[in-house]
């Protein structure tokens, strides 16, 4: 009986392999690209408006260097300590940061209203401690933002 059984088996395993390799045999069907997305020329305008008002902001950040002083309320070691930020050829370089193995990466900008003149910048930096978010906001000779760390030992700050 056994021996049946297990011909059976491999009689039934030879069934179902050789159905799944027909299955497969069909011909790939693609999914449709989408249409592009058509604008209206007041639409284009303001499209083009607000990409000239971001690389404005961006040659504006560009070749800066901000001396920073950090505020914290959940971690009172950090009040008070200072850092350098620099925004060269679209990278951005902490003095900091490095001196802890992370280092200089490409960092964005937007621009959250169109009347504002604030502009926002933010990146991600990596190392080998974790991972760190920064966002900032500027506006002339102001800066204000945040840091988050999400450090591999499972802690934040």
């Amino acid at each position: 009986m056994k021996k049946y059984f297990g011909l059976g088996l491999v009689f039934f395993s030879l069934f179902f392999a050789s159905a799944a390799i027909a299955e497969d045999a069909s011909p790939v069907q693609t999914p449709a690209v989408p249409a592009p997305v058509k604008r209206t020329e007041a639409e284009e305008k303001k499209l083009a408006e607000l990409r000239k008002k971001i690389e404005e902001k961006r040659t504006e950040l560009n070749g800066s260097e901000w001396e920073l002083t950090f505020n914290s309320s959940s971690n009172p070691k950090i009040k008070g300590a200072k850092d350098i930020f620099t925004f060269q050829n679209g990278q951005f370089k902490s003095t900091g940061y490095q001196k802890r193995g992370f280092t200089p990466t490409n960092y964005t900008i937007t621009i959250p209203s169109e009347t504002e003149e604030t502009g926002v910048w933010e990146t991600m930096l990596t190392g080998k401690e974790g991972v760190v978010f920064i966002r900032g906001e500027w506006n002339k000779e102001t800066m204000n933002g945040s840091i988050t760390e999400q450090l591999e030992d499972g802690k934040e700050i």
